[in-house]
């Protein structure tokens, strides 16, 4: 795994994730080439104890802050990936479709910023997360509503899509 040493989003923001029964504080937004990563250090990801603390730790280091995002707690924005999280512990949980796009859009961005492999490419993984874009905002695509329907086959690309996930933020995170 290659990384720089140090990764700074300019602008960024604060955000919130709920991951492995936990809510942990990082800095996101743009990165090279208007790629969206993550702060991170020494090949690790930047965290916080509060978004108050990042924003701090982001105005001392003279990092450039999105204003317009959340910089308090009540404002930050949350992606909460305990659903995605619950698919991969039973196989009777349904997939949660906005808990699932947002794990796997995370941990494209974790994979960008510190160069770790996810394995998310393909067909299949493409027809899977265009249902879960429908899913999630059906206004894209013109349509009210959108339900969820999967071939045993993206059910199973889904699942291990999201399990590839989990270790990518893992990784990233430094708990794996």
């Amino acid at each position: 795994m290659k990384s720089p040493t140090l990764v700074v989003p300019d602008p960024g923001q604060a955000v919130v994730i709920r991951f492995d029964g936990r809510d942990v504080v990082l800095w996101w937004g743009k990165g090279e080439g208007d790629r969206e990563v993550l702060a991170a250090h020494d090949g690790r990801l930047m965290t916080w104890e509060s978004v108050e603390a990042a924003v701090a730790h982001a105005e001392e280091a003279g990092w450039e802050i999105d204003w317009d995002a959340g910089i308090t707690s009540d404002q930050s924005t949350l992606m909460d990936f305990s659903g995605a999280q619950r698919r991969l512990e039973s196989e009777r949980a349904p997939v949660a479709p906005e808990s699932a796009m947002f794990l796997w859009n995370f941990a494209t961005d974790v994979s960008h910023t510190l160069d770790i492999p996810f394995h998310d490419k393909g067909r299949l993984a493409d027809e899977c997360y265009e249902k879960l874009t429908k899913a999630t905002i059906p206004s894209v695509y013109g349509l009210d509503t959108y339900k969820l329907q999967w071939t045993p086959a993206e059910f199973k690309a889904v699942r291990r899509i999201m399990a590839d996930a989990v270790h990518v933020v893992r990784v990233g995170l430094g708990v794996s």
